[in-house]
């Protein structure tokens, strides 16, 4: 992606942000592929920053504000179903955790 904006392909960038959201509003998350063996594997979870490099390098602040409910959602989907608490120092953090949920194959 950051290689397409330095190419001056915002409108392939867009394209491809507009189908990992539809992802999202449909799944939930962003999966590793758009076939029913990968639902339960998402990709990391980084459409956010995505979004962020985008209208950073074209202000496009309506697809944005367009989409950040769908953003939410994603992380709703990591806050709910990938997170892991871990202490350190006498502090105790909780942390997006990036994992499949089984243990057999896909």
């Amino acid at each position: 992606m950051e290689g397409l904006l330095l190419s001056e392909m915002p409108r392939t960038v867009k394209g491809m942000l507009q189908n990992f959201l539809e992802l999202v509003r449909i799944y939930g998350h962003v999966p590793n592929g758009a076939r029913v063996y990968y639902l339960q594997r998402s990709q990391p979870p980084l459409l956010t920053l995505m979004m962020d490099r985008y209208v950073s390098h074209t202000n496009d602040t309506a697809f944005l504000r367009d989409s950040i409910g769908t953003l939410a959602l994603e992380l709703d989907f990591w806050t709910q179903n990938r997170t892991v608490s871990v202490s350190s120092g006498g502090k105790s953090y909780v942390l997006n955790h990036y994992a499949v949920p089984y243990v057999g194959p896909r």
